[in-house]
């Protein structure tokens, strides 16, 4: 197993990258008085982004409370599933990686949604 968040950061950079360049799409619309409103398909993600970020809570609660319960000594997530499940602990640290994953590609989509906008108010101006 690799650590468990050894890979969010590239997820998380793509999510950061997409929303400054958002905000400067907006920011330079403005500029150019070129103006679109906030699509449900942006609104939809932060929704699913929060509700994601409540998942992952709940799982790393959920995985510390098991530890504790069950008196295992060892911090490392992957050797606290170990213990709970075998080797079937893969595929519950699979679906945290996994749902990141959808919502990192749900995300880049709104900011190409975001820049098709930008070109359809930009042809109406």
């Amino acid at each position: 197993f690799r650590p468990f968040f050894s890979h969010f950061w590239f997820f998380v950079l793509i999510i950061v990258l997409r929303d400054f360049f958002v905000t400067f799409l907006r920011y330079y619309s403005n500029k150019k008085n070129v103006y679109f409103k906030t699509s449900f398909l942006a609104k939809t993600k932060t929704a699913i982004q929060m509700f994601f970020a409540f998942l992952l809570m709940f799982f790393l609660l959920t995985t510390f409370a098991i530890k504790d319960s069950l008196k295992i000594k060892e911090n490392s997530i992957e050797i606290i599933w170990q213990n709970i499940l075998g080797k079937n602990a893969e595929i519950v640290l699979f679906l945290p990686s996994f749902l990141m994953m959808l919502v990192t590609l749900f995300t880049a989509f709104t900011g190409l949604d975001y820049l098709l906008q930008f070109f359809k108010a930009r042809r109406k101006n």
